[in-house]
C-alpha cells in the first residue's frame, strides 16, 4: 500500500471510529443537506462540497461524512445561498432575454427584411402612396409654382425672356401659355413670385414685385387682370391659399426693414381690403395653410428662443386664438392641410434627416395620435400645394447651397485661406448666413 492510500485510510478510519456514519449515495447526501441530488452534485463542482469516492472509482459510487458536510456548511455561510440564488435568477433572466431577442428579431425579419420585403422606389407600401416626377428643369418653379385644383396645369414664373412672367403649363400636352406681359415696360425691375389657383381653377392670385410687392389677380385665360393690394412701406405680400368660397386670399406679409414684423391675414377678392389675423415678431413662418372648411390656419413658428426650431400652431379665423398643435425639439414646418381636412402634412428633421410626416386631426383641428412618417430622406423640400384628389406637389432644388467661411485680407482684397464649410448638418441646403 503506497503512502497516499495509507493516508486516506487513516483519515477515513479515524472519522469512522468517531461514530460518524457515512452517507452512502447522492440521494442520502442531498437529503441530509435538505436539497435534491442535482444540487448536491452542483455544490461539489462549484463550491467544494466534501464528497468522497470509493477506491473502485465506479461512477456514482460516492459517500460523505455528516461532520464534514456540517463543517463545510458552517464555513460556507448563509450569504452563499443568496449568492447562488442570484446566480440562478441571472441565468433565468438571460434565458428569458435571449427568448425575447429571438422573438423581436423574427418580427423584424418578417416586417423589414429586404429578403422578404424588397424595396420599391416608386411605392411606399406601408402608406399606400406613390411618388412620381412631374417636372424637371425649365418650368419647374419650386419657389412660386402651384398646381391647379384638378392637377392638369401648373402655374409658375417663366424666366425665359428676361424678367419672370406668370405662365401656365399643361401637364399633359406640355403646352406653355404666358398670362402676363408686364415686365420690361419700365426701367424698374419687375417679376412674378408666388401664385395660387382659386378653388374653381378659373383664377390665379399672384404676387408681383415692382419696387414694392403687389397682390394681383388674373383669369387663367389671361383676361381680367386686377391689382388687389399694394404692399406699401416695403411690405411683401405672398399668397398661400383661397377661402373655400373664393372670396378671400390667405397671405403672409413681411416687413423687411427694422423693426421687422410678420403678419398672417386675408385680402378680400371683392375690394382688396386687408384683415390681419395674427401679427408676429421678426421670425418668419416657413409656410401657412388654410383648413378646407376655412376655419383655421396652421403655421409653423419657433416655440422658444432658437429661431430655427419650429413647432406647429393653429390660428382660429373667427376669434384669432392660437393653440399649439405639435411641439417637438426638432425643426418642423408646414407642408399643407390635406383636402379632406383630416390630416396635416409637415416636414421634420427629427430623425436626423428631412422627411415628410403626417399628423391626423379631428374636425376641431385637434391632433389625433402621434405623427407618422410618410416618406423619409426627402431632403429640404418646398411645398407647392394639394390638388382636390389629395395629390401633393413639392419641389426639390438641384442646386447644392452651403455656408462657408474664409479669411480675407481687406487691405489687399485677397483671400488668405480657402473657404471651409461652416455647418456640418443638412449639407447642400444651408443659406443666408449672418454673423
Amino acid at each position: 500500500m503506497d503512502d497516499e492510500k495509507r493516508t486516506q485510510n487513516v483519515s477515513s478510519e479515524s472519522i469512522a471510529n468517531s461514530g460518524d456514519r457515512p452517507l452512502q449515495s447522492w440521494k442520502e447526501i442531498g437529503a441530509y443537506l435538505e436539497r435534491d441530488e442535482r444540487t448536491a452534485q452542483r455544490w461539489e463542482k462549484e463550491e467544494g462540497l466534501p464528497i468522497r469516492r470509493h477506491r473502485e472509482g465506479r461512477r456514482g459510487s460516492v459517500y460523505a461524512y455528516p461532520r464534514e458536510l456540517d463543517a463545510w456548511r458552517m464555513a460556507r455561510g448563509p450569504k452563499s445561498d443568496e449568492l447562488l440564488g442570484r446566480r440562478h435568477q441571472q441565468r433565468r433572466n438571460m434565458a428569458v432575454f435571449a427568448a425575447v431577442l429571438t422573438v423581436l428579431f423574427a418580427a423584424w425579419f418578417l416586417t423589414y427584411s429586404p429578403i422578404l420585403n424588397p424595396p420599391n422606389p416608386l411605392v411606399e407600401a406601408a402608406n399606400g402612396l406613390t411618388f412620381r416626377q412631374v417636372l424637371e428643369g425649365e418650368g419647374a418653379d419650386i419657389w412660386g409654382g402651384a398646381p391647379s385644383p384638378d392637377g392638369r396645369c401648373f402655374a409658375y414664373a417663366d424666366w425665359r425672356k428676361g424678367n419672370a412672367e406668370l405662365a401656365v403649363r399643361d401637364l399633359d400636352t406640355e403646352e406653355v401659355r404666358r398670362l402676363t406681359n408686364d415686365s420690361g415696360r419700365s426701367d424698374d425691375e419687375e417679376f412674378v413670385q408666388e401664385a395660387v389657383f382659386s378653388p374653381d381653377g378659373r383664377q390665379i392670385a399672384y404676387s408681383w414685385y415692382i419696387n414694392v410687392y403687389e397682390l394681383r389677380l388674373i383669369n387663367t385665360d389671361g383676361t381680367g387682370q386686377r391689382h388687389l393690394y399694394r404692399g406699401e412701406d416695403q411690405w411683401s405680400v405672398r399668397p398661400f391659399g383661397w377661402s373655400p368660397d373664393g372670396k378671400k386670399i390667405l397671405v403672409l406679409m413681411h416687413l423687411g426693414w427694422l423693426p421687422r414684423k410678420v403678419k398672417i391675414g386675408f385680402i378680400s377678392v371683392i375690394d382688396g381690403s386687408l384683415q390681419v389675423l395674427k401679427e408676429l415678431d421678426w421670425r418668419y413662418p416657413m409656410n401657412v395653410s388654410l383648413s378646407p372648411d376655412g376655419r383655421r390656419v396652421v403655421y409653423d413658428f419657433p416655440a422658444g428662443e432658437h429661431p430655427s426650431n419650429h413647432d406647429l400652431f393653429l390660428l382660429a379665423v373667427d376669434d384669432q386664438q392660437v393653440t399649439p398643435l405639435l411641439a417637438h425639439p426638432a425643426n418642423d414646418f408646414v407642408l399643407g392641410w390635406a383636402p379632406d381636412g383630416r390630416s396635416i402634412l409637415f416636414a421634420s428633421d427629427r430623425t436626423g434627416h428631412w422627411g415628410m410626416w403626417m399628423l391626423s386631426v379631428d374636425q376641431n383641428g385637434q391632433s389625433q395620435g402621434p405623427a407618422r412618417l410618410v416618406k423619409k430622406d426627402t431632403g429640404l423640400i418646398r411645398p407647392l400645394g394639394f390638388t382636390r384628389d389629395g395629390t401633393f406637389y413639392y419641389g426639390i432644388g438641384r442646386d447644392q447651397i452651403d455656408v462657408f467661411t474664409a479669411e480675407l485680407d481687406l487691405e489687399s482684397g485677397t483671400v488668405v485661406s480657402p473657404p471651409t464649410p461652416a455647418i456640418q448638418q443638412f449639407m447642400g441646403s444651408n443659406q443666408s448666413p449672418a454673423w
